[in-house]
C-alpha cells in the first residue's frame, strides 16, 4: 500500500527505494526490521523508531566485519535516540555508527541515554561540520560535563548550529562559550542544568575578554530555560542561571518564543530591560512559569498595541508551601484585568 504527500492511498508498486523520510515508531518493528529498512532503501534520510539507532547502526558494521562483507554506508540526516534513554550505551558505539554515514550529511544528532555515554566519546562529533540541530542529555547514571566533553565539541562544530539543547550537564555550564562559538543559533534550550556560569574552561579561554564582549545571538527566535527547583539540588543554589547572561539572551531582537520555568533570576527588571533595548516587537509567545520574581508589572510591559504577542502563559508560584508563605504576585484578577484589555483592542491574544 502506498501514499501520496497528503496521506491518500495511490496505486504504486516498486516505489519503495525512493523512500527518503520513514516513520515506524510505535510499531511491532524489532530491530530486524529496522535493519532491513536500512538495508534496502538506498535514499532513506530520515528513519523514526523505538529502537536505538545507533546501537542498530554498530551492530550491523559488527556483523558486516564478521562475515567478510563490505561495510556497508547509509545516507541518513539524522540520528535520534530520544526516546531510547533506557539502552545502554556501550563504548565506541558512537564512532562505528557515524562510520556509517558521510559526516557531512549529518544534520541533526540526539544524544539521550542514562548509562555508559562519557565525555571521551564525545570528540568523534567533531567531524560532523555541517550539523544543525543538537541535543546532549545526560541522564541517571551518565556523567556528560560542560568543560570536558561540550565545550571542545561547541569549539569545533559551534558555527554550523541552529539548534542546541543541554540538558542535565553536571558542571558550569558556560553561557558566554555558547554564545561565542554558536552564533548563529536559532533555538536554544536550557533543561535541568544545575550550574551555571561566564566563565572558564579549555584552553586558552579567557574569561576577562568575554566579560568586554556582549555579543548578542542575533537570529535566536526560541529561548527555553528550565532551572531546577528541588531540595535534593540545594547544593547547587549558588549556581542560578546568572543575571546577566539571561539579560543577554533576552536581548536577540529575534526572539519569538520565550519559555522561562521555576526561574529565580527573571525579574520585572530583566523583563524591562530587554523591552527598552528592542520591544520584543517578534515575539509570539511568552510562557513564565514558577518564576516568583515576576510580578504583574513584568506582564504589563508586554500589553501595548505594537507587541505581536498571540499566547501568554503566565503561573508563578511553584508549591503548595509558597502559597501559604506568600500571596501570589499574579493574581487571577491580574489576568482577567488582561484579559480584559486583550478584548477592548481586539487583540488576537490568548492568556492564561
Amino acid at each position: 500500500m502506498s501514499f501520496d504527500e497528503s496521506g491518500n492511498e495511490v496505486e504504486k508498486v516498486g516505489q519503495c527505494k525512493l523512500i527518503e523520510h520513514l516513520d515506524i515508531k510505535e510499531t511491532s518493528l524489532t530491530e530486524r526490521g529496522v535493519k532491513m529498512a536500512l538495508e534496502n532503501l538506498p535514499n532513506l534520510k530520515e528513519l523514526n523508531c523505538d529502537h536505538s539507532l545507533i546501537e542498530i547502526l554498530t551492530e550491523m558494521h559488527q556483523e558486516a566485519c564478521e562475515q567478510k562483507k563490505k561495510i556497508p554506508s547509509y545516507s541518513l540526516t539524522m540520528l535520534d535516540n530520544a526516546d531510547m534513554k533506557d539502552v545502554p550505551y556501550h563504548t565506541g558505539s558512537l564512532r562505528i555508527a557515524l562510520s556509517l554515514i558521510c559526516p557531512s550529511s549529518i544534520k541533526r544528532l540526539v544524544l539521550c541515554t542514562d548509562e555508559g555515554l562519557t565525555d571521551d566519546e564525545l570528540p568523534v562529533l567533531s567531524a560532523l561540520t555541517m550539523l544543525e540541530d543538537l541535543t546532549i542529555a545526560s541522564t541517571g547514571d551518565v556523567y556528560l560535563t560542560f568543560g570536558g566533553g561540550v565545550y571542545p565539541l561547541l569549539k569545533a562544530i559551534g558555527n554550523s548550529l541552529d539548534a542546541l539543547n543541554l540538558h542535565g550537564l553536571m558542571d558550569e555550564v558556560d553561557i558566554y562559550a555558547i554564545i561565542e562559538f554558536c552564533p548563529n543559533l536559532k533555538k536554544l534550550v536550557f533543561f535541568l542544568n544545575p550550574v551555571y556560569s561566564t566563565a572558564k574552561f579549555g584552553t586558552g579561554h579567557n574569561p576577562k575578554r568575554r566579560r568586554t564582549e556582549h555579543t548578542i545571538l542575533q537570529n535566536l527566535e526560541t529561548l527555553s530555560i528550565t532551572d531546577i527547583f528541588s531540595i535534593e539540588f540545594s547544593e547547587y543554589q549558588s549556581g542560578e542561571f546568572p543575571h546577566e547572561s539571561l539579560l543577554l539572551l533576552l536581548s536577540s531582537p529575534s526572539l519569538k518564543k520565550i519559555s522561562v520555568n521555576n526561574c529565580d533570576t527573571l525579574t520585572d527588571d530583566i523583563l524591562s530591560q530587554a523591552v527598552h533595548l528592542h520591544g520584543f516587537t517578534r515575539l509570539k509567545s511568552l510562557k513564565i512559569l514558577g518564576c516568583p520574581n515576576v510580578t504583574n508589572r513584568g506582564i504589563d510591559l508586554f500589553m501595548n498595541e505594537t507587541n505581536p504577542l498571540r499566547r501568554i502563559h503566565v503561573y508563578s508560584q511553584r508549591t503548595q508551601r509558597e502559597r501559604e508563605i506568600a500571596p501570589s504576585p499574579i493574581t487571577l484578577k491580574d489576568i482577567e484585568d488582561w484579559k480584559l484589555k486583550a478584548e477592548e483592542e481586539n487583540w488576537e491574544l490568548e492568556i492564561n
